[in-house]
């Protein structure tokens, strides 16, 4: 005779909740793996090339490819010892990637950083004091650049391109200023 197994509301929530963090934890891997992908290969190309061909593909989109980019520039984010307490959302991620190393660290090892952090929660981390600079050791620079209007309009789409260079890669420079 078979036993008769008697299933409760409380096993099938734990299967329910086992099953659904095996998920999100493969999602945050391939999230990861995807951004070091993007970042290993977009070096190896030149002037977006890359960016471009994947935009012109319908793959994916600049922003969010930037935003991969990024994450896997961030070497801390792919080391194994962090991945289980990292946000399984891409865009939590491409938050995080902003921060130094240390303060990314130091936000894990005292749970500020975790697997359910939201999108706001790292945006409000990010405005937090200690979080990049402290106030005190802001430095203001102002870089102005002139050109006749002729040359400015011949080179107006390589100014955006290096416009968006500069917000990408410089995350710590407010770049203002419009080019239309």
């Amino acid at each position: 005779m078979s036993e008769l197994k008697i299933v409760t509301k409380n096993d099938r929530l734990d299967t329910a909740v086992e099953e659904i963090s095996k998920l999100c934890l493969s999602v945050k891997f391939n999230v990861l793996a995807l951004a070091k992908k993007i970042h290993t290969y977009d070096n190896q190309f030149k002037d977006d090339e890359l960016k471009f061909e994947l935009e012109r593909r319908n793959i994916i989109k600049g922003t969010a490819y930037s935003e991969f980019k990024k994450i896997g520039s961030k070497n801390i984010l792919h080391n194994p010892k962090y991945q289980n307490r990292l946000p399984n959302g891409p865009s939590v991620l491409g938050q995080l990637a902003f921060f130094r190393d240390d303060v990314i660290r130091k936000f894990l090892d005292n749970g500020k950083i975790n697997a359910s952090m939201t999108v706001d929660e790292a945006k409000e981390l990010k405005s937090d004091s200690g979080n990049t600079t402290k106030k005190s050791d802001l430095v203001k620079t102002v870089l102005s650049l002139t050109c006749k209007k002729s040359v400015y309009n011949k080179n107006k789409e390589k100014l955006k391109k290096l416009k968006r260079h500069i917000e990408f890669e410089y995350s710590f420079l407010n770049v203002n200023g419009k080019i239309d």
